[in-house]
């Protein structure tokens, strides 16, 4: 049902734009082998294509995994598939919980541990290598400008950032 939802959806969606950001500083990273990669942010007000647009980054909207982060302390990506899943959507990931998760969000090659807890009984590894990530949010910058110094420099320097002023898709 859910194919078949796709299917019939795909013909509603807005063509998107293209960024040169995107275009040149976070797809680049996925053509050729790299030891970590950076995330892409999305910022800026509702109803501007963020999630839109994230999910044209796939050639199939199938391809990318959607989780809602806007009230989490840690994505759930219990659902997460390497071999189904190119692009996994953060969609309102709070600044702070990125940083709590740098491992994943730098997407080593290496399985990251999540659900953790003093007995571990819920928790399962993921690995992310080779994904995009993508966090989209209307409050970035001003969660950025409230964390310790070195919790922000870590997110300037392990992302690509693009402000969102203006529709992601063509009229």
């Amino acid at each position: 049902m859910k194919r078949k939802a796709d299917e019939d959806t795909k013909l509603l969606l807005k063509k998107t734009r293209r960024l040169a950001t995107v275009d040149e500083e976070f797809l680049p990273q996925f053509g050729h082998a790299m030891l970590h990669r950076k995330f892409l942010v999305l910022d800026g007000p509702s109803r501007l294509g963020k999630a839109l647009f994230t999910y044209s980054l796939c050639e199939d909207v199938s391809q990318t995994l959607e989780t809602n982060c806007s009230r989490c302390r840690e994505p759930n990506l219990k659902g997460f598939d390497p071999a189904t899943y190119r692009c996994i959507l953060f969609d309102e990931a709070k600044a702070a919980m990125v940083v709590e998760h740098k491992g994943l969000f730098q997407g080593r090659n290496t399985w990251v541990d999540m659900a953790t807890s003093g007995t571990n009984c819920y928790s399962y590894k993921v690995w992310t290598h080779g994904t995009m990530l993508v966090v989209t949010s209307n409050k970035w910058q001003t969660e950025l400008e409230a964390l310790p110094k070195a919790d922000a420099d870590w997110l300037v320097q392990n992302s690509v950032y693009v402000h969102v002023q203006t529709p992601l898709y063509e009229e």
